[in-house]
């Protein structure tokens, strides 16, 4: 579709979530797909330094909403997801509310780095795909450390480094020579 570098385009795309969606009803607001928009709008936001209040407070309400309905139940990659997307909300944010969040995410997302990339650097659920967009999250996470120029722990940081090195090279072991 050739609007989606319509920037004008993009925006209504986030006020229609916005209006057509509800916290009442939790429409829209399943913790996986929230997770998935959430890092989206993160990104959306920096790159076309969207400052837009309607569109913070949605998605300042959207990061709190996923903090108290993480999906322990399902655990994985959907788990690793939230994570992730709390990470990407409180560092936006940055605000006394989003950094005690961040504090007690940070010491999850130790804990899944740990049980979920076994020690050969393969995902724990054998899958390819969920390998190769785990080893995504990785990356993306430790840019946005960067980006924001948050002093992670050189423990967390080595962790990071250690476990995405390890997921690249298993990703490169069961790469078929064509690239596929």
């Amino acid at each position: 579709n050739s609007n989606f570098g319509n920037l004008s385009y993009l925006e209504s795309l986030i006020n229609n979530w916005i209006s057509t969606n509800s916290y009442s009803k939790k429409i829209g607001l399943d913790p996986y797909p929230t997770s998935l928009r959430i890092v989206n709008w993160v990104k959306f936001f920096i790159k076309y330094k969207i400052s837009n209040k309607k569109f913070e407070n949605s998605l300042l309400n959207q990061v709190l909403y996923l903090n108290n309905n993480l999906e322990y139940h399902l655990l994985g990659n959907h788990y690793f997801a939230n994570l992730k997307a709390l990470i990407f909300g409180c560092l936006y944010f940055n605000n006394s509310e989003t950094n005690k969040i961040l504090k007690d995410v940070i010491i999850k997302f130790k804990k899944e780095l740990n049980s979920q990339i076994l020690s050969d650097g393969g995902h724990c659920e054998f899958s390819p795909m969920y390998h190769a967009i785990i080893l995504e999250d990785i990356l993306d996470i430790f840019s946005i450390f960067d980006f924001f120029q948050y002093e992670i722990d050189i423990n967390f940081k080595r962790l990071l480094i250690q476990k995405s090195n390890k997921m690249l090279r298993w990703l490169s072991l069961l790469t078929h020579p064509n690239g596929e």
